[in-house]
């Protein structure tokens, strides 16, 4: 219950907080031996991308490896199909991911910013806080929608379900209503 608690509480301060957040649960020890690797999931969205000036800044005195990370969600079967289709080598899907992604580090990079992109497949979540696990994040930083009220229990969030699950710190940012496109 106190993990809930704490976890009902983080979540509402990063709802209502004009300014990012970090969260994290333990000690935080950024790497000695390596720079440290900042994940940022990117859903597409013009949304998603306002949390990146934030990593920017973040980014230039820590000289980090910046993730960028698109997850293609599967696709549930119509009903009169037996399985999901599947076509052999990469989707369309992901090479559209991987152009946006390169897309979006454009502006990283011109700012002499160490920028990689990988698009997985697979529930967001569990693809996120996976990789962060897998590649080594030292900190996953994402956007959310910052949702509260009926639409939260009802469209949940990605960001709220990787802070309640990742074992790495997580900057959230909820872009101010007002910053928000029509």
């Amino acid at each position: 219950l106190d993990r809930i608690q704490c976890g009902s509480v983080a979540e509402s301060v990063v709802r209502k907080a004009p300014v990012p957040v970090l969260l994290f649960r333990s000690q935080v020890r950024w790497p000695t031996d390596r720079p440290p690797r900042i994940l940022v999931p990117l859903d597409g969205s013009e949304r998603s991308a306002t949390i990146l000036p934030v990593v920017a800044g973040l980014a230039r005195p820590l000289h980090p490896v910046i993730e960028l990370l698109h997850v293609l969600e599967p696709v549930a079967p119509e009903p009169y199909l037996d399985r999901a289709l599947s076509l052999p080598g990469e989707s369309a899907g992901s090479a559209e991911a991987r152009d946006y992604l390169q897309r979006a580090a454009a502006p990283l990079t011109a700012q002499a910013l160490k920028v990689e992109c990988a698009v997985l497949e697979g529930p967001a979540v569990a693809m996120i806080t996976s990789h962060a696990a897998d590649s080594g994040a030292d900190l996953v930083a994402m956007s959310t929608h910052g949702r509260s009220g009926v639409t939260r229990p009802l469209v949940g969030s990605v960001a709220e379900e990787v802070l309640r699950s990742a074992d790495v710190p997580i900057l959230l940012w909820r872009m101010p209503v007002a910053a928000a496109a029509p």
